[in-house]
Parts: structure tokens; C-alpha cells; sequence
């Protein structure tokens, strides 16, 4: 799906995946590098970055939303951009529009790493061609609300993570269809309407981003990058409920880096809507170098940058 693509897209990385509810599958993702193919497949001299993406899967094909090095998701009149994080189709199978959670990030320094997040915004796409029908930002900004989005039994669940790197994944929700209205935070073992009462329910020390979905058979998985840019592993928790509670599942699948100087692996997510055979999982992660600078595009470091995929077996705790 990702490699060797003729169509100018290089790769990326932050994979999200998206049901549109038809039989397609919309994937997400955050910085890319457009351009022709360097011959060993990484990144050649003259390739462009953009700061979102997205593939459209129809079964065994994956076609590219808009053209590459036009930029895709872009915010007008600012230096800010959007990391996209996760979707939903708010009207499933009837549904006409696609709800892309999206982080808009802002530059802090002129290094390749400096950057912070400033909030959450909501981009609404029409399901038939994609196109860009609205704008709006999340009504409630004190966490970075989206980073995992899941629509079930009437409610949209929204995980989040505070603004800084820290240990805590929060829980809020609010009626299907209905951004605006009424949202409830986990507190405890209570929702509480105050979203400064929400209190984590899934802590990892010193810091993990756990990425939330629902699986086939209801039970909930969250998985994370082990201590993010300094583990080799994916770890995991599961729960029968999105508030949980969330018990381990201990390490998934190694994600190791390729062995190079500097290199490190990052954010990990699940995809359920890719169907394996055999109860397995669909499972990504990323791998880049610190040693990256956007003025000097080489090899070695620059083949290093994109996503890793594996298929994992299923915890056997989240089996029927």
C-alpha cells in the first residue's frame, strides 16, 4: 500500500484508519514526502513535504485523495497545519459527510522537531469525492480531544491526551451526530459534565499516546509505542467497555528500529477495519531519525522515515 506507489506519494507517517462505511477504508496521514522515487525507494533530493495526507482503499486498491505536492488538508492565511488523528462517517451507512479529528500544530523553532500542539479542529468531508465541506474546531479544547474517535450504541467516544507528553489517556463522549452538544467526561467510575472533573483511564509511565479501537467482536483495544521514542515494543491494554477497566495485555509485537544511529520508532495504532484472516490485527507504528534535517535529504537517514506495519494475534484476553 505504501511503497513503491507511482502516483508521487513517497510516504508518511501517523497512519489512522478510517470505514467509510461503503467498503472502502480512508487512510490517514501526517507528514509526507511527495515527489518522484529515489531507486532504493526512499526520499530523493527535490522531494516536497506536506503535513497530511490520505489513501483511499477499495479492496485490494489504493488510490491517492487529490495530487501529490499540492498539499491536502491546509488551513488558510496561517503557518499552522494539521496532523490528521482519526475519523467517522456520523451517518454510517447513510451517511453523506466523513468527520476527520485533526491536531493543528504549530511551529516553535526553526529545527526539524520544533513544534507543539494548539488544539483540535473537526474537518468535514464529503464521503462521495472527499472534497472539503466545513471547518470547525472542537467545543471543548482544554485536552487534545480525538485522538481516538469511536461511534458505538448511539454515542461517539473521543480519547484524548493533555498537551504535554505525559502518562494519562482521558475519555469523553457525546451523542452520535452531535459534536455540539452535551459532552460527559470520565471521572472515576462516574461521567461527569464538568471536563475539568475527567480523570485518565489508562496511565502508562513516563509517557505513552495509547490509540483506542473497537474490535469485530466488541471487545476494546488500546495500543501504545512502549515509552515511545525509547521502547521496542508495541504494549497494549484491553477492556469490554471504552472507560474500561483497562487491564494490560503486556508487549504485542517488537518494533525495533533497523540499527542505524539515531533512529527511533513512535505512535502506534491498530486497524481494524482491514480484515486478516486467522484473528489477527492489523498493527502500525513509525520509524524516524533524530539525525533528520529538511535542507539535506540522504541516505541513510531519510530511507529510514514512514510506517511499519505488522499483522499481531489477537490477546487471547480479548477473545470471546
Amino acid at each position: 500500500m505504501t511503497t513503491n506507489r507511482t502516483d508521487g506519494w513517497i510516504t508518511a507517517d501517523l497512519p489512522a484508519s478510517v470505514d467509510l462505511r461503503d467498503g472502502r477504508v480512508l487512510w490517514l496521514f501526517g507528514d509526507t514526502w511527495t515527489g518522484a522515487r529515489a531507486p532504493d525507494g526512499g526520499i530523493p533530493p527535490g522531494a516536497r513535504l506536506q503535513h497530511n495526507s490520505a489513501l483511499v482503499q477499495t479492496g485490494g486498491c489504493v488510490d491517492l485523495v487529490g495530487s501529490a505536492g499540492a498539499g491536502w488538508l491546509t488551513i488558510p492565511g496561517s503557518d499552522d497545519f494539521w496532523w490528521p488523528a482519526a475519523g467517522v462517517v456520523p451517518g454510517g451507512t447513510h451517511g453523506h459527510v466523513i468527520d476527520v479529528f485533526v491536531t493543528r500544530v504549530r511551529r516553535t523553532g526553526p529545527g526539524v522537531f520544533d513544534f507543539g500542539p494548539v488544539g483540535t479542529d473537526v474537518v468535514q468531508l464529503r464521503r462521495a469525492d472527499f472534497a472539503v465541506v466545513g471547518v470547525r474546531p472542537l467545543p471543548h479544547q482544554e485536552r487534545l480531544w480525538g485522538s481516538s474517535v469511536v461511534a458505538d450504541g448511539g454515542w461517539l467516544y473521543l480519547f484524548g491526551r493533555d498537551y504535554t507528553a505525559g502518562p494519562s489517556t482521558y475519555l469523553a463522549r457525546v451523542r452520535a451526530g452531535d459534536l455540539g452538544g452535551r459532552w460527559q467526561f470520565r471521572s472515576g467510575r462516574r461521567w461527569s459534565r464538568d471536563p475539568g472533573r475527567a480523570t485518565p483511564v489508562i496511565t502508562a509511565r513516563p509517557f505513552n499516546n495509547a490509540t483506542v479501537a473497537r474490535l469485530e467482536d466488541g471487545r476494546w483495544l488500546a495500543i501504545a509505542k512502549d515509552r515511545e521514542f525509547d521502547g521496542t515494543a508495541l504494549i497494549g491494554w484491553s477492556a469490554a467497555a471504552p472507560q474500561g477497566p483497562w487491564r494490560p495485555t503486556g508487549a504485542l509485537v517488537a518494533a525495533p528500529t533497523s540499527g542505524r544511529p539515531d533512529e527511533f520508532t513512535y505512535l502506534a495504532a491498530s486497524h481494524p477495519e482491514i480484515d486478516l484472516a486467522g484473528k489477527r490485527l492489523l498493527v502500525s507504528w513509525n520509524l524516524n531519525s533524530r539525525a533528520a534535517d529538511l535542507d539535506h535529504l540522504v541516505d541513510p537517514v531519510a530511507a529510514t522515515y514512514g510506517p511499519r506495519f505488522a499483522a499481531i494475534r489477537i490477546p487471547r484476553g480479548l477473545r470471546r
